[in-house]
Formats: structure tokens, sequence, C-alpha cells
């Protein structure tokens, strides 16, 4: 599986920039599963060995594991959901079912508006081995939350690179053609560089 990864990479116009790159190595993704008890999809891993933490075009950056990003971004949805002033607001799941479902998230990508892309843990499954990824605005939410996929490598390559994203999101989410260009930035994860990451 790993060199459709490879040949997925070959497709793109690669970018680095000054801020340097951040790969995962098998064994090193192994540890960290162990050390928090979440078990990533196996493409998630083939992932981080083989693209690293990086953005497609000016739409999506996928971070290798960070605990501290995933957390931060689950608690500003919670703020949010707190703020309503309405708990049956018109747009939004119970709030009860909207907390446990961001207790048992892992956010592993964001998009420049603010976008948290994250896995819903308790949606796995032994055959894929996977878990159903969501899409949220975590800084200005207000209920609008949208399961898009679930297949690690689809998402990559039909939903970050391509149209799938017009299917799974309201139109007021739609994003340009430019920003579905077929290039990959590499950056890293580090929590201080998250305001240049997001730059488009």
């Amino acid at each position: 599986m790993i060199e459709k990864w490879k040949s997925l990479l070959n497709q793109l116009e690669i970018i680095e920039t000054p801020y340097g790159s951040e790969f995962w190595s098998q064994d090193g993704l192994e540890a960290f599963e162990n050390e928090i008890r979440i078990f990533f999809p196996i493409g998630y891993k083939e992932f981080c060995q083989v693209f690293g933490t990086g953005c497609f075009g000016d739409f999506i950056t996928i971070f290798c594991p960070n605990l501290k990003f995933s957390n931060g971004c689950l608690e500003a949805i919670k703020e949010e959901i707190i703020r309503f002033p309405d708990p049956q607001h018109e747009k939004m799941m119970d709030r009860e079912s909207l907390i446990d479902l961001l207790d048992s998230a892992f956010v592993f990508g964001r998009e420049p508006s603010a976008i948290s892309i994250f896995w819903d843990l308790r949606s796995y499954n032994k055959l894929d081995k996977s878990y159903d990824i969501y899409w949220a605005n975590s800084d200005c939410f207000s209920g609008d939350i949208y399961k898009i996929g679930r297949d690690f490598y689809e998402f990559v390559s039909e939903f970050c690179l391509g149209t799938k994203s017009y299917e799974v999101l309201p139109k007021k989410e739609w994003r340009s053609q430019e920003s579905l260009q077929k290039t990959f930035t590499r950056v890293r994860s580090n929590w201080d560089l998250l305001e240049i990451i997001e730059m488009p």
C-alpha cells in the first residue's frame, strides 16, 4: 500500500519551505499510538512516512500526529458550543451528542478558514481499521458538521486533490479550482507555526 502513496506523491509538485519538514517512522507512529492509546488508520500512517506534514494546494493541511494541536482545535469548538444561547440551535445536533463526538475525536487536518478535520474514534471497524472523517469550523462553529468519508487514501486523492468536496459539503464551503492545485507544500506541525501554515 505504501507504493500507492509514493505514486500519488510523484504526481504532485513538491514545495519545500524554510520551516523544514516532518516525517514519522513506522516505529515512531507505533510508539505514539501506544502512548496515547489511539490506533491510526494504516493509510494515515503510510501518509506520514511518505508525505509528512504538509498542505495540498491552498486547501487542506494534513499533520503528522500532534496531540496538542488536536486538543486545541476540539476545545475551540466546545467553547463555541457553550456560547450558543439556544441549546436547540437549528443547525446542530443536540449538545450532548456533539460533546460526545468531540470527546471521542482526533484532529489530523486543517483548512485555512479554521476548518478542523477529524476522526470519530468511536467509529473504528476491524474490517477496514479506520474511522469516519468529519469536517467542522473550530473558530466560529455554528452547528455545521459534516461527515466527509472514511477511507484515508480516498480522502487525500479525491477530496484534498479533487472535487469530491463539492459532493459532500454545502455550496458555501466549496473551494475554488485554484485552491485544488496539484501541489504539496511541506511544513512542520509545530504549534507555534500554525499561523504560518494556514496562510494561503
